[in-house]
């Protein structure tokens, strides 16, 4: 389960790369899925539609800021901060690119076992 988390948090910080890529270009990234709809006739058929990738980083305070995320949960890369301040949006590609090495490290294994943790809601 380390592995495939670890596995996970890569795939998903090379995607960040294209949208960062697409970002540069003033495009957004589109990922092509597939989702079944029922048709006017009521059978049910496979439609190829396009969905946004959002990206995780953003413009704020007069710089930009990385967010490294598992899944919906934004992960705290030093243990503290959840974000890495960058001056401009061309500095964004060499943090993606420490997240990835510190991941396929193994750096960041104990950060994702906490994330993914159930909290307990009270009632």
């Amino acid at each position: 389960p380390v592995i495939a988390r670890r596995e996970k948090l890569v795939a998903g910080l090379k995607e960040q790369k294209l949208v960062y890529a697409a970002a540069l270009e003033g495009k957004d990234h589109r990922v092509e899925r597939h989702k079944w709809i029922s048709n006017q006739q009521g059978e049910r058929v496979s439609v190829k539609t396009h969905r946004t990738v959002r990206a995780w980083f953003f413009a704020q305070d007069e710089g930009w800021y990385v967010q490294c995320r598992y899944g919906a949960r934004v992960i705290a890369a030093d243990g503290t901060n959840n974000a890495v301040f960058v001056n401009s949006l061309k500095e964004v590609e060499p943090v993606l690119d420490l997240f990835i090495a510190a991941a396929s490290a193994g750096e960041l294994d104990a950060v994702i076992a906490q994330a993914t943790k159930r909290k307990r809601v009270a009632k």
